[in-house]
């Protein structure tokens, strides 16, 4: 609950001032009665407001209405919750613009899991290009599936149920993108843990000098600002 105190205060002090020149004078063995008058305004507060009423000293309560605000359940606005600092999005950015020719049908998806994972659209594209060049059914020799050529194992940790669905691969893939970047804080180190798995990354503590990966990383990184 939202209450200014000085407003309270100010109204204490009013009322003070309010007696003083009535030539009212406390006695010296009369209770102190602002704990009281805080306790009773508060009250009166929360009740809808004093106007008409009189506090213990007998002072007639100011209006409230335009006074305080409004009790609110919901004075505050949802927290937010930054990403981490200097963590893979200050390195990867965010963008939801797609340029890499992938298919009317699933730009909308990319553009989601971009917005989701905070990855940026044109990255997942790209991704999506190298690794299957946009065949919704693509399977490779070691048995990756799907648009994100996800392994049965991976898209299974992931949740996924049917590996060649469009959302659920490119959702699973961009998930564990996002993963792969808060694990290594680089987009090149992720995209080669994505390309050669994260054992040979930090086997080799960088890329790992297969040719394929570092083609692999250069091509999808080529003239993209991440």
């Amino acid at each position: 609950m939202y209450m200014d105190v000085r407003q309270i205060q100010a109204w204490i002090e009013w009322s003070a001032i309010r007696e003083m020149t009535a030539g009212e004078r406390k006695p010296e063995d009369a209770p102190d009665v602002s704990a009281s008058l805080f306790s009773d305004l508060l009250q009166l507060y929360l009740n809808g407001g004093g106007e008409g009423k009189k506090g213990p000293n007998g002072a007639a309560f100011p209006p409230t209405s335009g006074i305080l605000p409004p009790v609110s359940e919901n004075p505050l606005p949802p927290a937010s919750f930054p990403d981490k600092t200097g963590g893979p999005e200050a390195a990867a950015g965010t963008g939801n613009t797609v340029k890499s020719g992938a298919p009317e049908n699933i730009r909308a998806i990319i553009r989601q899991a971009a917005e989701r994972y905070q990855l940026p659209a044109e990255l997942i594209a790209r991704v999506i290009k190298q690794e299957s060049n946009f065949r919704q059914f693509a399977v490779s020799p070691a048995g990756a599936s799907g648009y994100m050529q996800l392994m049965p194992q991976t898209a299974k940790s992931l949740g996924v149920k049917n590996i060649f669905d469009p959302y659920e691969n490119i959702m699973a893939g961009s998930k564990y993108l996002r993963q792969l970047l808060d694990r290594y804080g680089s987009v090149e180190l992720a995209l080669a843990a994505y390309n050669a798995g994260p054992g040979n990354v930090d086997k080799y503590g960088g890329i790992p000098p297969f040719k394929e990966t570092v083609h692999y990383v250069r091509s999808i990184l080529k003239d993209l600002k991440v």
